[in-house]
């Protein structure tokens, strides 16, 4: 009652709408960035290696991975080499890269807009 008026009306029904789609959209965004490979790179295989020729490939001195060129970074918190890694998210509980970019990026602006939403709900019952 407070912020919608009388709970009945059809204002609270589609607000209650919109929040409700917009929590679904958010946390499937956040699922999906948090379940998807954010881009790790394999392990160096010096088989692999000798079957393939034994050609000079870059090889991470932390980790023992290929680094296929120079956007793979290794994430010295979650010890792995992440291609086009952003950052290691504590959110999210693992590095945002080329697998998991997208859909952290949607999080983050779905999230963004539900709070603009929110802020202007709030102003207008303020100056209301």
């Amino acid at each position: 009652y407070w912020m919608y008026g009388d709970y009945t009306s059809v204002d609270c029904v589609f607000q209650i709408a919109i929040i409700s789609f917009a929590n679904s959209i958010i946390f499937t965004c956040l699922y999906k960035a948090t379940t998807v490979d954010c881009g790790r790179s394999p392990l160096f295989n010096r088989q692999q290696d000798e079957d393939d020729g034994g050609s000079a490939k870059m090889i991470c001195h932390f980790c023992q991975a290929y680094r296929k060129d120079h956007f793979v970074h290794h994430c010295s918190t979650c010890g792995h080499c992440i291609e086009m890694m952003d950052h290691h998210c504590f959110f999210l509980g693992q590095c945002v890269g080329r697998g998991n970019m997208k859909y952290f990026m949607q999080f983050c602006y779905y999230i963004s807009a539900l709070l603009v939403y929110g802020n202007f709900r709030v102003l207008r019952f303020f100056y209301t």
